[in-house]
């Protein structure tokens, strides 16, 4: 380069001791921060080559070394970089050869010649910080050019043996480390099996660095030839140099491709190595290294974040397992609160940086852990941007990830963001479907360790996606993309639902993407509360959660869809409506009947407000309303708002899918009070409506047959109930998912029948199949599975069950508030089995569990405790109790007739006992009264009749027991054995 002039010169001059001063990037590393505005042969002329290089070249030269060195850690003086010293020289140069640069800098062209000697002095010598900076190292050849480098004074690497115990693995970054056993042992026996490098690949904040050091640690002694560590983050090439530098001082202030390809030949030549590249993420250079290294006698241990094409056995590393997530953080801590660390560890997923983290956050600001695992809980934000000593905050993790994703692939980013709203495990791979570059992004993010991505499934760690929720928040354009990504997730999932809760096929599909509506309700960006979208999905999932027999799930998500709905249109749009009628339902069916009345009759006064009281939605809001009302055996007014629903369904041209259902509550208002034959009509149009609707094995049919048998069995057709129960038990189980809570209805419904046809100890295993079904499937606050356990202590007590036996079903109960109505059915099935000292027993305990729960039962209690002492011959006190039961029910519990009817029955025995026949006949009267002519009247109706005959009150006595004898045979009919 002696030839070239020497204005020319100054510049390359100036540009090799920037290369110095910047650690002596590779011309592919310069590229690489050049970000392919110029390739690597055009910065090469910067130094050295025979074409001049442009302005542009010179400039991207500057930036690229000065990036370069503010991630080394290097501070470059301010005169290195002086833009217009630098500008002044490149137009000296290039004025040499009577070429002005025409994309210079226009203020320079007059002082290029007069501005080269003050230059000069900056680039050439005279600057104390720069000379001190610079002097480390000896006036060497341009590293770029081609000229062949002097190193007679490097020894060769086959006589330069290891030093002795060579090492550079960084500490550990805490003294605990553990759950990791198993993968040691796979490294371990991987490269005592022959293999010359294996990749530790994962999640960032995954473990694998310090896998990496513990290994190194654990295995030191058994590599004589050293154990070298390289952040391969710079270059394999600079790595090795640095190997080099290691190894040899001679190769301090030579080349790094030189110093490279020495190391090479140095590896190849010793044995008994181990080379750690930490976060390497060009497969690239490594798969190359590694062929060079084929045959060498030592080990190569790569960790990454990349999930690439690595050429060598590669170990996926996972979050660590509850148990050692819960050691890490008790021994971190010093604490000993296991149950608030294992709860802590569920909340982070066991990531271990997060959990090394928050031990750090406890440690730091001295907080128990109970009170740090409120604090994730309640502010995660403020636990993963705390900044602590010596510690990378949690939310920090993943920057650089996230900055090669958007090089590599922007629209990666914006689908992570869309991901991070949903749940973290099985989000199903065809919501990419919906994303413009859904497949393409989603293997960029695999790739890049961020996600886990099958065939079929997409997982995201929750801290992660915590971390990508909460990026940026004080920044308003952020905020915009947040919203924008939790509204596209609900738009994915919108696509992704089904149309129709009580499709069958459809529900598996219904499980899978429930738990995602869950998360986006569960973390809702500023601005989005007002989102009817969400609402609707929420109200349909809550819909498929009745379907599936589970009230309170239910209750929890039709709550929020109501929320949101509110919040979205105002209390008073016919939207709200409909979510007030399905929360009542949930409630209704949680066992919660008065607030389901209050939510029901909103949703009423809302529809006729806003769509008058003839309009289709009003079917609904009075089928809603007559339930209610026959739960409460208020059956004339529940028929008059059913007839209502009905007038208007069969006023419209096609017969709304409800119509079955209204005519099944009608029929059974009619059951209540007595009409079995209206009750049996009404079911058996019921039927034949929805097999017009569904075809003959829907199973939608489950509601019309199960009705249908019940009524037959009140009306004694127990062979035709039978057959209506088997027809709907095959149905469902045909068409159900096992554990379905409809079949637990049908095996109900016949062990019932099998008991009505005198056959208790057979109805057992059908009672006990489903409440074992119940048990696992519905909410324990289910009236179904209270009624299954009554009947199946019923029936064990009808089929001799000893007193052991008993109490077990008692105590299968979840709840108190079930085992006081188990208490009261099993002590009335005693009395009528004549084994009083088990009924009273029974009775006297129900009534102790009401007492002090404030169950509304605690007077039926004290009705079968009078029972029992009545059976047992203490008519007193029976009367006595039974006396006070009547009061209390009376006074505080509001009973129906029928409840009403029991109390006084039970008041009459005791004084027909006692010798008091006319109050007997006053209690039996008064049990009578607004009773209808239900067939269960007819054993009181027989009890009257008797002792009106026996005061005399003969005209009387005819006249009851003709209204007995004609409701027998309006039900039953003239030849039936009851009549």
């Amino acid at each position: 380069m002696s030839d070239e002039d020497p204005r020319r010169q100054q510049l390359r001059a100036a540009a090799r001791r920037l290369h110095l001063a910047a650690g002596e990037p590779t011309l592919d590393v310069l590229a690489g921060y050049a970000d392919g505005r110029r390739e690597r042969s055009a910065l090469g002329n910067v130094t050295s080559g025979p074409k001049w290089p442009s302005w542009g070249t010179v400039k991207a030269y500057i930036d690229a070394c000065v990036q370069h060195a503010a991630k080394s850690g290097l501070r470059l003086p301010a005169k290195l970089t002086d833009e217009k010293v630098w500008s002044a020289m490149h137009q000296a140069g290039s004025l040499a050869k009577g070429r002005p640069s025409a994309d210079a800098s226009p203020d320079t062209a007059q002082v290029a010649d007069g501005f080269l000697p003050a230059a000069t002095k900056t680039f050439a010598g005279g600057d104390a910080e720069l000379e001190l900076l610079l002097n480390k190292r000896s006036t060497q050849l341009d590293p770029f050019s081609k000229t062949t480098i002097d190193v007679s004074a490097v020894p060769r690497p086959d006589q330069t043996p290891p030093p002795a115990r060579g090492w550079t693995v960084p500490l550990p970054s805490s003294e605990v480390f553990v759950g990791r056993d198993e993968i040691m042992a796979q490294l371990r026996a991987g490269f005592s099996a022959g293999a010359v490098g294996q990749c530790l690949h994962g999640l960032g904040g995954v473990g694998k660095t310090r896998l990496a050091v513990e290994y190194a640690y654990a295995y030191r002694d058994t590599y004589p030839g050293g154990v070298w560590w390289i952040p391969a983050a710079g270059g394999v090439s600079a790595g090795l140099a640095k190997l080099a530098r290691w190894v040899s001082s001679a190769w301090a202030t030579l080349p790094d491709d030189a110093a490279s390809a020495w190391a090479e030949s140095w590896l190849r030549h010793w044995s008994g190595w181990l080379l750690i590249l930490d976060d390497a993420s060009d497969p690239a250079a490594v798969t190359a290294l590694l062929g060079r290294l084929a045959h060498a006698a030592g080990h190569l241990l790569i960790t990454s974040r990349r999930d690439l094409s690595w050429t060598v056995p590669t170990v996926p590393i996972g979050v660590l397992d509850p148990g050692a997530a819960t050691e890490l953080l008790l021994s971190r801590t010093g604490q000993d609160n296991r149950t608030a660390a294992a709860a802590i560890a569920a909340e982070l997923g066991c990531l271990p940086v997060a959990l090394e983290h928050i031990a750090a956050y406890a440690k730091h600001t001295a907080l128990a852990l109970d009170r740090c695992l409120s604090r994730l809980r309640e502010q995660p934000g403020r636990i993963f941007t705390a900044e602590l000593p010596n510690m990378t905050a949690v939310a920090r993790v993943w920057d650089l990830t996230l900055a090669e994703l958007e090089a590599a692939d922007p629209h990666a980013g914006p689908l992570l963001a869309v991901l991070a709203w949903l749940a973290p495990d099985d989000i199903p791979r065809d919501v990419l479907g919906i994303h413009v570059t859904g497949d393409e992004s989603a293997g960029w993010l695999a790739s890049f360790g961020m996600i886990t991505l099958t065939d079929d499934a997409i997982d995201m760690h929750p801290v992660l996606q915590a971390v990508i929720r909460m990026m940026d928040t004080d920044d308003p354009k952020a905020a915009d993309d947040r919203m924008l990504a939790h509204r596209f997730a609900i738009r994915m999932l919108g696509k992704l639902l089904p149309d129709d809760a009580t499709d069958v096929t459809a529900w598996p599909r219904w499980r899978r993407l429930i738990p995602h509506l869950d998360a986006l309700a569960g973390h809702l960006p500023s601005g989005t509360e007002l989102d009817s979208p969400l609402g609707l999905l929420l109200n349909e999932a809550g819909m498929f959660e009745l379907s599936q027999g589970r009230a309170e799930a239910a209750t929890t998500r039709l709550t929020r869809a109501l929320e949101l709905t509110s919040a979205a249109f105002g209390d008073d749009h016919p939207s709200v409506a409909i979510r007030l009628n399905n929360l009542a339902a949930a409630h209704w069916r949680a066992g919660r009947p008065a607030r389901a009345a209050e939510l029901v009759q909103r949703a009423l006064t809302n529809t006729e407000a806003t769509a008058g009281s003839d309009h289709p939605d009003m079917i609904i809001r009075l089928n809603s309303l007559g339930v209610l009302l026959i739960d409460q055996d208020r059956t004339d007014e529940a028929l008059a708002q059913l007839g209502r629903a009905l007038a208007i369904a069969e006023a419209l041209p096609d017969p709304p899918k409800i119509l079955a259902t209204v005519l099944i509550n009608i029929g059974t208002c009619h059951r209540h009070a007595g009409r079995l034959a209206d009750a049996e009509a009404a079911m058996r149009r019921a039927l034949a409506l929805t097999e017009d609707q569904y075809g003959p094995a829907h199973p939608a049919l489950a509601a019309p047959l199960h009705s249908l048998a019940s009524v037959c069995r009140h009306r004694r057709h127990f062979e035709e109930a039978q057959k209506h129960g088997l027809r709907g038990l095959a149905i469902a189980e045909k068409t159900l998912p096992p554990g379905h809570f409809h079949i637990a209805e049908h095996l109900n419904g016949l062990g019932v029948t099998t008991c009505d046809l005198g056959r208790p100890a057979d109805a057992v295993p059908l009672f006990q199949q489903a409440a074992g079904i119940l048990g696992d499937s519905v909410d324990t606050e289910s009236s179904l599975l209270a009624e299954v356990l009554n009947n199946l202590i019923t029936a064990r007590v009808a089929a001799g069950a000893p007193s052991a036996e008993l109490e077990r079903t008692v105590e299968s109960a979840p709840d108190d508030h079930i085992r006081v109505g188990l208490l009261n059915t099993l002590a009335l099935a005693c009395t009528q089995a004549d084994r009083p000292a088990d009924a009273l027993a029974a009775a006297l305990r129900a009534a102790r569990i009401a007492e002090a729960t404030g169950h509304k039962d605690l007077p039926l209690s004290l009705c079968r405790a009078a029972a029992a002492h009545l059976a047992l011959g203490d008519a007193h006190e029976a009367v006595a109790i039974q006396q006070h039961a009547l009061k209390l029910a009376r006074s505080k519990h509001n009973p129906g007739y029928r409840t009403l009817a029991e109390h006084l029955t039970v008041l009459g025995d005791a004084y027909e006992a006692l010798g008091r026949t006319p109050d007997a006949l006053r209690c039996y009267q008064r049990g009578l009264r607004g009773q209808g002519d239900s067939p269960w009247l007819v054993p009181l109706l027989m009890k009257a009749s008797t002792l009106q005959l026996k005061l005399g009150q003969k005209a009387e006595a005819v006249a009851t027991f003709e209204r007995a004898d004609r409701i027998m045979e309006e039900h039953y009919g003239r030849d039936h054995p009851t009549s």
